[in-house]
């Protein structure tokens, strides 16, 4: 049996016992353990827009990923709903790991008008943005305010602590341990079973504020 965070097509196609995580399963009767990305993404919206900032920058994940589709719909349409315009959002490239985001944050570095706040689309894009902007002598938050996504256990550790969303990952291994296991011993999933989404918790730190 397996349990998988990406591509569930072929070894579904084998036959193979598998859930998929964190993903949409490609086969429609696939098990599957989502959680709720674009909720999470709409919290820190709506976290930022309190604060009082009206200008934003956004890191972004691969284009192809589904995570990054629901993170982005999140942080867009709440900030449209409180009427920032689509194209004043600061979009900067990335893939979810920590080169991007200090690559990010060279990229805000270079630009004259700065946004007063960014959201990354994982923790580990975030720590790289502000390695970046701190190197060059700003302040997080006193110059930019930045949130990022998944609760790794780094964000509460790194200075200042990282603003993020965190994952039930604990409650994600289980779901999808308890679904593999009930495909292992032949055990009927009733269809309204085999999808199951977890709520996610966003955590206000330090590296937020008005």
């Amino acid at each position: 049996g397996h349990i998988l965070r990406g591509s569930t097509g072929s070894l579904a196609d084998a036959g193979v016992p598998m859930v998929a995580v964190s993903v949409p399963p490609t086969a429609a009767d696939l098990p599957a353990v989502l959680v709720e990305e674009r909720g999470g993404a709409i919290a820190v919206a709506r976290h930022l827009l309190k604060l009082g900032h009206r200008t934003f920058g956004y890191v972004a994940g691969p284009e192809d990923s589904y995570i990054e589709t629901e993170r982005w719909a999140g942080f867009h349409d709440t900030l449209a709903a409180a009427g920032i315009a689509s194209g004043s959002i600061v979009r900067y490239p990335g893939d979810f790991h920590v080169r991007t985001g200090h690559a990010a944050g060279e990229a805000y570095l270079r630009r004259a008008r700065r946004p007063s706040a960014i959201f990354a689309a994982s923790d580990m894009m975030a720590i790289g943005f502000m390695r970046a902007v701190h190197a060059a002598g700003l302040s997080v938050p006193g110059d930019v305010s930045v949130a990022g996504f998944d609760g790794i256990e780094f964000a509460d550790y790194c200075e200042p602590p990282l603003t993020t969303v965190r994952q039930p990952r604990e409650a994600m291994g289980r779901a999808a341990a308890e679904l593999l296991f009930r495909l292992l011993s032949g055990q009927p999933i009733p269809r309204e079973e085999r999808r199951i989404t977890l709520p996610v918790d966003l955590r206000p730190a330090a590296s937020t504020s008005a």
